[in-house]
């Protein structure tokens, strides 16, 4: 079978965990020479060919590091990315209505600050602050030591959106040799990821200050939340599952009458090895090792 080349919303799942954006994929039987026979002096031989590694779905996804779920290298899982989040406490929980949230060191003296339950992204809780007259670089912070090489980091903002405003935020990430990066979300009264690509240069590595704070207009209501804080290395990220044995997969790939055709089978993942780099969105290649023929079908609206 030939190279299938997927549309925006076609998925791939394996062992129940969809595998990120699926570009492409192909499914290849491999053969090898098993077994030769000499049949005369003028080299004429028989040659009886065999599978060698059997039968293998291969193709390509896409992906953004720090929502993936898991980090693989190729052989296997190398573990969950909550593990791998550099900041401590990135979704602010604690109690609800107390004023600190663990990990979070207070810039300046802001007006209002609250771990609050009101909205929430991640987790049982966010984090709300006013500020009204502070100036931009108040606020709170962590600090991080990091290692040369690129990193992802993000964070998910409510601002509220009031007369009054600006309700916003700074975000910053500072202490970068190739330059500060400066975000100022500003008030839509909805969850909103904003993302960075970090590039420490450094040798030796940096410390960097993960920042957010600023101006908002001070009173009730006229605030931001702020959840979802994440600052990850960009190494083999990927949404696969942990498969050491085998496990159902299932290609979905939707049609624009509102049919869609499914291929499933059984596979065991082999490999997972990136492959680009388009600003944070990421490909890689991968390969599943199949256990028999995989079964076609198509799905009604």
């Amino acid at each position: 079978m030939g190279l299938i080349v997927a549309n925006n919303n076609a998925t791939i799942t394996l062992g129940g965990r969809v595998i990120a954006e699926l570009v492409n994929f192909q499914f290849g039987i491999t053969r090898d020479a098993k077994e030769t026979t000499a049949i005369d002096n003028a080299g004429w031989r028989t040659y009886v060919a065999g599978l060698k590694g059997g039968a293998s779905l291969t193709g390509t996804i896409r992906y953004i590091p720090d929502n993936a779920s898991h980090l693989y290298a190729p052989g296997g899982l190398i573990g969950d990315m909550g593990s791998w989040n550099l900041l401590t406490n990135p979704s602010f929980e604690g109690a609800v209505g107390a004023t600190t949230a663990t990990g979070w060191t207070e810039v300046g003296a802001v007006d209002m600050h609250v771990i609050s339950s009101a909205q929430k992204y991640a987790g049982a809780s966010s984090f709300y602050f006013e500020e009204g007259s502070g100036g931009k670089d108040v606020g709170f912070k962590q600090e991080v030591a990091l290692t040369e090489g690129t990193y992802y980091a993000s964070i998910w903002v409510w601002c509220i959106s009031t007369a009054g405003a600006p309700n916003g935020v700074n975000w910053q990430i500072t202490g970068l040799e190739e330059g500060n990066h400066i975000v100022y979300p500003t008030g839509n009264s909805a969850w909103t990821r904003y993302s960075q690509v970090l590039n420490v240069v450094e040798p030796g590595g940096e410390i960097v200050t993960f920042f957010f704070g600023g101006n908002t207009t001070g009173g009730s209501d006229h605030g931001t939340f702020v959840d979802a804080a994440s600052l990850v290395k960009g190494s083999f990220l990927s949404d696969f599952m942990t498969n050491t044995g085998m496990n159902t997969y299932v290609i979905t790939l939707p049609q624009s009458d509102g049919y869609s055709t499914t291929i499933s089978g059984a596979g065991r993942l082999k490999s997972v090895t990136p492959k680009a780099s388009i600003g944070e969105l990421q490909e890689a290649s991968f390969e599943i090792i199949l256990s028999g023929a995989p079964t076609w079908a198509t799905t009604t609206p």
